[in-house]
Formats: structure tokens, sequence, C-alpha cells
């Protein structure tokens, strides 16, 4: 029989690295301890017996080495209990080495957590494995401890390949142990059970990996809602200074930077919108209010004025673009215009400047009718009234005579006495900018 061999800690490290370490089934260690000509001889040779047919001669004497490595894994159990009780009293030791392992957190957790929280999460992680070998009863805390720990590294921002590695330092730290532990003829047993302690690693790894994929998952939601709420809070209402502060730091924004207001009238077309911004690499915000996409982007001197953004961005679209660019705290003025000018209806893209007159006169559906019987009801018995109309329409647009009469082919006394009457029968001063103002407006096809 060869004499006891101690594994040293390098050769511990490429147990790891090989396909010991990342598999869990019987053949899987077979082929990493018999494969590897680092292995230890007594150990190597003792898997590969208790793994591979034994052929003995009849005339051999079996010895008791050879008996017990043809031993079954049931009658090798107890030992195998004995070896990870006694490593249930070394768990400050066992935390010990694992931080000594990944640096007190410098390794795979890039210093985030503190060290106090490592060393508790690495006892805790000792004595739910052994419990979990040795097949005892946990507390509560210890059986959600798994996917506690996972949700917690979650919210401390560690990436996920990190913590699988980290944790699966943990068989690293167990193996190691039991190696300083075991006698000579403990190793069969080691080599019988080290599969059983890599799957309850691995179990365990995975446990930590749900906890912190649904925590990071409730994250997002979390973020989403909490985001769709802090632009609700711009879009709809004044919102307080402190209210302000907040939405940058949640929308991740310049507090003082100025940002353009885009609506469409669909959800769709607002998608269209948000991917054009992305692909000009800018971030869009969507709000989806009544049915109407509104979406923030920062201004950050991109486009000149409105009619720039129009034409850069919402080519073949339905929709409307804020007169000018605003900080967050007017962010409800620029979506109250927007929305009005996407509740016109009109098609193709469009601004405040293109369309004032109708966003006036929608605005004064109420009381427009009123106010078209002022204009409207005294013409209806004056002779020649379409004439009359047409040309009053024309002097509103270009306030002058000469064009008028220009535009009509007629002579500009023709105009001038056209004017005179429509004044006599309404009583309206056309010389007045805002009387002439609401003439053009009540003259506007309805």
């Amino acid at each position: 029989m060869a004499a006891n061999v101690t594994m040293p800690m390098f050769t511990v490290q490429r147990v790891l690295s090989q396909t010991l370490c990342t598999s869990t089934s019987h053949a899987g260690c077979r082929r990493a301890i018999r494969g590897a000509d680092w292995a230890p001889r007594q150990l190597r040779s003792e898997y590969r017996r208790i793994w591979s047919p034994v052929v003995t001669p009849k005339s051999a004497v079996p010895s008791p080495v050879m008996r017990s490595l043809a031993c079954s894994r049931a009658d090798t159990k107890v030992r195998w209990r004995a070896l990870l009780q006694n490593l249930g009293d070394m768990l400050d030791d066992l935390a010990d080495d694992y931080l000594m392992r990944v640096d007190s957190g410098a390794r795979f957790y890039d210093n985030v957590p503190s060290e106090e929280d490592l060393r508790d999460a690495a006892r805790l992680a000792f004595r739910y494995l052994l419990d979990t070998l040795l097949e005892r009863p946990m507390s509560r805390r210890l059986i959600e401890f798994p996917a506690t720990v996972g949700s917690l590294r979650a919210t401390q921002g560690i990436a996920l390949e990190n913590l699988t590695a980290a944790v699966r330092t943990d068989f690293l730290v167990a193996w190691s142990a039991l190696l300083r532990l075991a006698g000579e003829d403990d190793m069969a047993i080691l080599a019988l059970h080290v599969d059983v302690l890599w799957k309850t690693v691995d179990d365990f790894t995975i446990q930590v990996q749900r906890g912190y994929l649904d925590q990071r998952l409730a994250m997002a939601r979390t973020s989403a809602l909490e985001q769709q709420h802090t632009l609700s809070d711009l879009f709809c209402r004044e919102p307080a200074p402190t209210t302000v502060r907040r939405a940058a730091q949640i929308l991740g924004l310049e507090e003082t930077a100025t940002y353009w207001i885009i609506g469409t009238p669909s959800e769709e077309a607002g998608r269209s919108v948000a991917r054009r911004l992305l692909n000009k690499l800018l971030t869009p915000f969507e709000y989806i209010d009544r049915g109407i996409a509104l979406i923030l982007v920062a201004a950050d001197g991109r486009w000149a004025d409105d009619e720039a953004v129009v034409a850069d961005v919402m080519s073949g679209l339905d929709g409307a673009v804020a007169p000018r660019s605003v900080p967050l705290a007017d962010v409800h003025r620029a979506a109250a215009t927007v929305r009005m000018l996407v509740d016109l209806g009109k098609s193709g893209a469009t601004t405040l400047l293109r369309s004032w007159v109708h966003l006036s006169m929608a605005q004064l559906s109420e009381v427009i009718d009123d106010l078209r019987g002022y204009v409207l009801d005294p013409l209806r018995k004056v002779h020649d009234r379409e004439l009359i109309v047409e040309t009053i329409q024309t002097f509103a647009d270009n306030g002058s005579v000469a064009d008028t009469a220009s535009v009509l082919y007629c002579h500009r006394n023709t105009v001038m006495n056209r004017i005179r009457r429509f004044e006599e029968a309404t009583g309206i001063s056309l010389r007045s900018p805002r009387s002439l103002a609401m003439v053009q407006l009540c003259l506007l096809p309805a």
C-alpha cells in the first residue's frame, strides 16, 4: 500500500479546474481522478478500483485494504458522516479559509460586501451544506438562506457570474478541509462521496442563483413601475422641486438640462420614434397617457428648434413636438401643448407654429358657434356674401389691400368696397388687429 499522501493546495485547485468540479456524475468524477496524472496516487488508485470491476484470483486472499475499497457507499456512510460532523466543528476555520480565497471580498465581490457580511454568509453557507449532507432538520432561516443571500448580492450589484464562482469556492474549501481531516483509510471514502459533496454545493449554487434572478426581476419591475410613476409626476402635473430632484435621480437625468417632448397618437408610432432616437444614441423615456405616447428626450443641443426635431425623427409619422425644449419642472406644460396638438388629428407631424390656428379653434370649440354668430349672421342677407367672405379671408391672411386684389384678380377699389360693406353689416372694424384676428378665426372652415 502506498504511503499516506497529503494533497497540497495547488493540487486541490487543479482538481477544481478539472471535470471533477464541473460534473455531478460518478463518471465525471472518475474521469477527473483516473485521467489526471497529478492526483495523489492513493486516491486515484482507490477511485479506479471502486468504480472499475475488480478481478481477484481465486487463490488470492483479499487484503483489508482491498475489502475496504470494494465496500459500497452505504457501508461507508457512517465514517463519511463522522468526517462531515468534524467539519461542523470547524465553521469559523472554514469561513476564514473562504475569506482568504476570495481575498476578503476583493475577488469576485469587488469589495462591495463588508468582510463581516462575507464571514457571516460563509458560516451560514457551510452550515447549510453540512445540514443538507447530514440530512439534519434546518430552521426556516437556514432553509431560506440560499435565496436570501442571492437576493442580497443582487441588490448589492454583484455580477451573477462572479457570485456563482464565489459560491462554488465552497466546494474547494470543504474538500480541502476533508483532506486534512482524512486518514489513510479514508481516501476510498472521500473518493466514494466526492460527487455527493459537489452535487450539494451545485444545488446550493442553483438556489442562490434563483434568489439572485428573482430579486433582479423584482428590481426591474420595481424600477419600471417607479420610472412610470416618476414620468407621470412630470407629464401630468406641476411637480414640486423635491419631485424634480427625485425624478432626475430615478431617471438618471440632469436636473438643470432641457428636454424635448414628442407626442404620437399611438403606442406603435411612439415605439417608432423611440427606436429612431435610440439609433441616434439618445435615451427616450416613454409614457402613455390616454392613448397618446409622450416621449421625453434630452435636448443636448442636437436640434435648433421644433421643426428640426420633426425633420430628424418624425418623418412619415403622425404626431407633434413641443414648441421648445424645457427643464424638467416645465415638462407638464410642454406635454399639455403636445397632447392638444396630437388631438387635432392632423396628418403628419406638426408643431405649434404650424397648427396654432386649428388649435385655437379646437380650444374655442364650445363657444365658436356663438362667436361666429357675430360675423356670419349679419352677412346672411348681404348680396354677394360669398365674395365678401372670400375677400375678408384673403385680407386677413395678408393684411394688404393690394396683395388681396392681386390674389383675387380684382381692382383694389373693389377690395376696399367689400371691406366697407363687411364693416357696415357686422359693425366690426378690420382696422383693429384684435378684431381682424377674431374675424379670421370665425371664417375658418368648421
